[in-house]
């Protein structure tokens, strides 16, 4: 896939610069800090310029260190989201233990038949599994990385990326990406990737502060909406 090739080189670890922040703890449980959807927003559109077919999947999740840390979603109040691409998953940019367990060997991509990625951890994917029997993942004595696929959205990816909060969480107590950044900012990210992904540019996340790093790529690219519009008017996911 060509979308794992530029998330393993570069593209995940400038979505994880963006995006990510430190966990924290929740009157349901761990909020892993990934962001999950906003990785996801971007993954399938830049799948789609790569000219690969994809589609959003949301589901719940299990990371497991035996010994160490076991985090998941179900019970948080919220679920994970991520990608299918050329009928395959899961693509997920957002899993990092960048903050989980920074003294671990991080992930450089979640794609299928890509273990090579991941770090000595074995992925188990499932499909509508009932919540008691994928929990039991939880126990797993192996370094583990299980999905629970319950759900394929049938949007239009451009449609999302114009009314991102369709997808997104709306932020809370803040204001939100499209108020700091500009109504364009969810494009303006998505050509940002594919550039990187091209060798067409440079990273930011080595030289600027996320927010730094987001007004330097709205900047950069002025005409992003047109852009993706023209390229992706017409597919779907």
């Amino acid at each position: 896939m060509k979308i794992c090739e530029a998330l393993r080189r570069s593209v995940r670890l400038e979505l994880n610069h963006i995006y990510t922040e430190r966990w924290f703890e929740t009157p349901t449980g761990t909020d892993m800090g990934w962001f999950c959807r906003e990785h996801a927003l971007h993954v399938p559109a830049l799948a789609e310029l790569l000219g690969e077919s994809a589609q959003l999947c949301r589901g719940d999740i299990i990371v497991r260190i035996p010994g160490k840390m076991t985090v998941y979603t179900m019970g948080s109040g919220d679920d994970h989201a991520w990608c299918r691409v050329g009928g395959k998953a899961p693509v997920d940019a957002s899993m990092t233990l960048r903050y989980l367990a920074p003294d671990e060997t991080d992930v450089s991509a979640i794609c299928p038949d890509r273990p090579e990625e991941l770090a000595g951890f074995l992925l188990r994917y499932e499909q509508k599994l009932n919540e008691k029997s994928f929990a039991r993942y939880r126990r797993s004595p192996e370094r583990l990385i299980a999905y629970n696929e319950k759900r394929i959205l049938t949007s239009n990816i451009l449609e999302v990326l114009a009314d991102p909060f369709s997808f997104l969480h709306p932020p809370q107590g803040g204001p939100s990406f499209p108020e700091q950044f500009g109504p364009d900012v969810f494009f303006a990210i998505t050509q940002h990737l594919y550039k990187l992904a091209l060798g067409e540019c440079k990273p930011l996340r080595t030289y600027r502060t996320p927010k730094n790093a987001i007004r330097a790529i709205v900047r950069r690219n002025p005409t992003a909406r047109e852009f993706v519009e023209s390229r992706l008017r017409g597919s779907a996911i």
